[in-house]
């Protein structure tokens, strides 16, 4: 593929489909690739195209609750290939719409841990141990064990969350039918 490169066949292909378009009667064409994808930018450019927007992008999947887990691993970690920027409240806020309705990728205990570290992060800690329980219940041992996917909470303070929220859930256990219930959005603070 590389050697097809630089020798102004994008170029060519899409004043083509410009062309063909144009005949057709189209009268509105657009270009779409992603923020760091140079190399198509400076082809659309070179066909005439303009920039009009910039825009992060999330990724949808066909069952909703699964949206909730995909963009909660992002607002996670952050993905600036993507535009999309570390949110912890978004991310907790994201994982809870699923998890609270038992949508966990068949008992996921990572996607507990998120959870908990990311309530924990934001503030609020009886949330943080109600999912480090279920994290716990579902199997979770510590970030040190491999899992099956990469998004897993494991930043230089995951350490020290575990050992809080360990000592906070032995003395102070969460009445989980209270707050399994509980459903607020991301502005709601």
């Amino acid at each position: 593929m590389k050697r097809y490169r630089g020798n102004g066949w994008a170029r060519k292909t899409a004043l083509g489909a410009l062309s063909l378009a144009k005949q057709r009667g189209i009268t509105r064409v657009g270009w779409q690739c992603w923020s760091n994808n140079i190399g198509s930018q400076r082809t659309a450019m070179s066909a005439g195209f303009k920039l009009l927007a910039d825009f992060p992008v999330l990724f949808g999947w066909n069952l909703p609750l699964n949206n909730f887990l995909v963009n909660g691993n992002h607002y996670m970690r952050g993905d600036t290939k993507y535009g999309v920027n570390k949110d912890y409240s978004r991310a907790a806020w994201s994982y809870a719409q699923a998890l609270d309705r038992g949508w966990d990728w068949n008992r996921d205990a990572a996607l507990y841990w998120n959870a908990a570290c990311l309530f924990y992060l934001t503030g609020e800690k009886e949330r943080a141990i109600y999912y480090y329980q279920k994290a716990i219940e579902y199997g979770w041992i510590d970030i040190h064990q491999p899992h099956y996917h990469e998004h897993v909470y494991r930043e230089e303070d995951s350490e020290q969350i575990a050992t809080i929220l360990a000592e906070a859930s032995i003395s102070n256990p969460v009445n989980t039918l209270e707050l399994s219930h509980k459903v607020v959005s991301p502005t709601d603070g």
